[in-house]
């Protein structure tokens, strides 16, 4: 008896948790006690934790306002849930088993997207959940980078926590009644009014943030038109230029080195942004030529590589399709090689990752040296430090023997995500009384881009001491940009903003033009450029290059066509001063003037009533090759490196699984090895 008035009194008072008697304990408590309506309520602040993380620190003004509508669909679901299950509990008293199983589920997929909002900056989707079984190995290596002992810790002594708070407020077993259902569901609407103006967030609305992670991976809304799949056009071999190449004095051709920069910006470039940090590339591009407007059609590496040598539109597929026989494709590296020229790749990053050296193999380069060779002092999960490629080039050049020409790439991974700084760097922050800790993503990020920009000027260096620099045309560019919050994206693949498109692009050499060029470019014109500046200004008619030559400065407007990595999640092309996007698994896009908008805080909505625009935009994407990988992958055998048919390659050299790991007995072990 003395049990049961004891239960009733706790009920009403909520003594645990030191409450006053009256309806605002019994609806905290009925949160805490009901399993269901707790576990919503977890779900809530992991999300809200991660979206704030995500979100940065903007520089739009209203940014509260913002944060408000970011928040605000997210509140609506998860009080909406909370108030089935507290429904459930009421109602439905032996059915509670039913609802915690969907409890379980819901929490679940909340907090892997909220994992997932913490380390890219996105929430997940059908695309993303794909990816990440296929490519489990890698998605859990990247995970365990990016979580620390300390973070391990927390999360569990929170879970804990979280437990014991339940079973003790469990302990009172009180009924649920009218007063928490009521405060749940009326909650659930003011959030989902509040999201359903979520316009007035500008470039957030755009950037997806704003949506719910778990409505956006369950959505099954059409998309504004059916994309389709094109089936392949096929590529087109163009054996009269081979054939040109073999005629032309190996002595008078001239020599290519392309220097590629990842995750590289073009306001980094830009001597008018407070972000300049490039003062060696700025220097080559006042004495070339140097495009302001050009962008990446898919803003991730393997992709942009592609683009980028073959001038053609990468298959918008997750895999690695680019690296397959059924492409057949043949870039300016092989087209170049059968030609007679020398052909090498060089990187910092770790070769392991996206089988590198089948795809640098399968684009016409027939030397490959990475981490795995070149030892570089690892940095991240798949980066080193981008001076180490410096010292394996000048030797290189060095060492050259033969009279044909050479076409060399080197591609920098610093600026890649989580961006740490290398250990030669610590001297100068100290000298500039900088503590390393105090140093945020986009801080370190900024450091990294100046590192390879050093970079750049040793390349010029090597060129020049070994006699090259007078006969070799020399091209800079950014393979993609990068994110850091400032519209709801962090890195960039699927930053379809400036900040994830547009790049440096520069060329210098001989009869390269001195001039800015302002007018839209892209990376697919940078292969039929480089043909055109090393003496092929007559390409046939059959040439399967999606890109053209740049040279021109009065060439006509056209569309240029972009794309986000994980497949059906953005499309879009910028013509004429305005870029649309389009959200086919969404149902949405938008449009932002460039001109009026530079910062693209204000996009204006894209509605199916736009039909010439709809239309414009849909006979793009229809045009695109979207092969999908049904052929196999080739057998290829380069250096050190083997890659069996149908499986990934491998170097005696290679870290275990393809990545570094956060393990600083590893890393060391890692750095010293010969």
């Amino acid at each position: 008896m003395a049990r049961s008035v004891n239960r009733k009194h706790a009920c009403a008072m909520g003594a645990l948790l030191g409450l006053p008697d009256g309806a605002e304990s019994r609806v905290v408590k009925a949160f805490v006690g009901n399993a269901g309506a707790f576990a919503m309520l977890l779900s809530l602040a992991a999300t809200v934790c991660a979206k704030v993380h995500a979100y940065g620190r903007p520089r739009a003004p209203a940014s509260f306002v913002g944060l408000l509508q970011v928040l605000a669909a997210d509140g609506a679901v998860f009080f909406g849930l909370a108030a089935v299950f507290l429904c459930i509990a009421r109602f439905l008293p032996r059915r509670q088993w039913l609802g915690g199983i969907l409890a379980c589920i819901v929490f679940g997929l909340a907090v892997v997207n909220a994992a997932y909002l913490f380390v890219a900056g996105d929430q997940i989707s059908t695309a993303v959940v794909r990816s990440g079984v296929e490519r489990l190995p890698d998605a859990w290596r990247i995970l365990k980078h990016e979580t620390s002992a300390r973070t391990v810790g927390v999360i569990v002594l929170l879970t804990l926590l979280a437990i014991v708070v339940h079973r003790a407020t469990r302990r009172d077993r009180c009924p649920v009644g009218s007063i928490p259902i009521g405060v749940s569901t009326t909650l659930a609407i003011m959030f989902g009014l509040i999201s359903m103006q979520a316009t007035q967030a500008g470039a957030l609305q755009v950037s997806g943030l704003v949506d719910n992670g778990l409505l956006r991976l369950a959505s099954t809304q059409g998309s504004l038109f059916d994309a389709g799949e094109s089936a392949s056009t096929g590529y087109i071999h163009y054996a009269p230029l081979v054939a040109k190449l073999a005629r032309q004095d190996a002595t008078k051709r001239l020599n290519v080195v392309v220097v590629v920069l990842e995750s590289t910006r073009q306001d980094y470039v830009d001597p008018s942004s407070d972000r300049a940090s490039m003062p060696n590339l700025l220097e080559l591009a006042e004495r070339g030529l140097q495009f302001t407007q050009a962008r990446a059609v898919v803003p991730h590496t393997s992709k942009a590589l592609f683009s980028l040598f073959c001038g053609r539109v990468p298959p918008l597929h997750l895999r690695l399709v680019e690296h397959s026989v059924g492409v057949n494709a043949i870039c300016v590296p092989e087209l170049l090689r059968r030609g007679g020229y020398e052909t090498v790749f060089m990187q910092s990053a770790v070769g392991a990752f996206e089988d590198r050296a089948r795809a640098v193999h399968r684009w016409g380069f027939r030397q490959f040296e990475s981490w795995e060779t070149i030892q570089g002092e690892p940095l991240g999960y798949l980066a080193s430090d981008d001076l180490s490629i410096s010292k394996p080039f000048d030797e290189w050049l060095g060492a050259r023997t033969k009279e044909e020409p050479f076409f060399a790439t080197l591609l920098t991974s610093g600026p890649h995500h989580p961006y740490p700084l290398p250990s030669a760097m610590e001297p100068m922050l100290t000298e500039a009384g900088i503590a390393l800790d105090t140093l945020g993503p986009a801080d370190r990020y900024r450091l990294l881009v100046r590192r390879e920009d050093d970079l750049v000027r040793y390349v010029y260096e090597s060129l020049k001491r070994h006699q090259y620099l007078d006969k070799t045309l020399l091209v800079v560019l950014g393979d993609h940009g990068e994110g850091f919050g400032d519209k709801g994206v962090l890195q960039h693949d699927n930053n379809f903003f400036e900040e994830g498109l547009r790049v440096p692009l520069v060329f210098y050499g001989p009869g390269v033009p001195t001039r800015v060029d302002n007018a839209p470019a892209s990376l697919l014109d940078v292969a039929p450029t480089i043909l055109e500046l090393i003496g092929h200004n007559a390409l046939p008619d059959t040439t399967p290059l999606e890109g053209r030559s740049l040279l021109d400065p009065g060439r006509p407007p056209r569309p240029h066509f972009f794309a986000c990595y994980f497949e059906g999640y953005c499309y879009g092309s910028v013509e004429q001063g305005a870029k649309y996007v389009v959200f086919p698994l969404q149902g949405r896009g938008g449009v932002f003037d460039l001109n009026q908008d530079p910062q693209e805080h204000q996009p204006r909505n894209l509605l199916a009533a736009d039909s010439e625009t709809m239309e414009r935009i849909k006979k793009l994407v229809s045009n695109v090759v979207r092969e999908h990988g049904s052929w196999g992958l080739p057998e290829v055998q380069i250096g050190d490196w083997i890659c069996a048919r149908n499986a990934h390659c491998s170097h005696p050299k290679a870290p275990p699984g393809g990545m570094f790991v956060r393990d600083e007995k590893q890393t060391k072990s890692v750095t010293q090895a010969p």
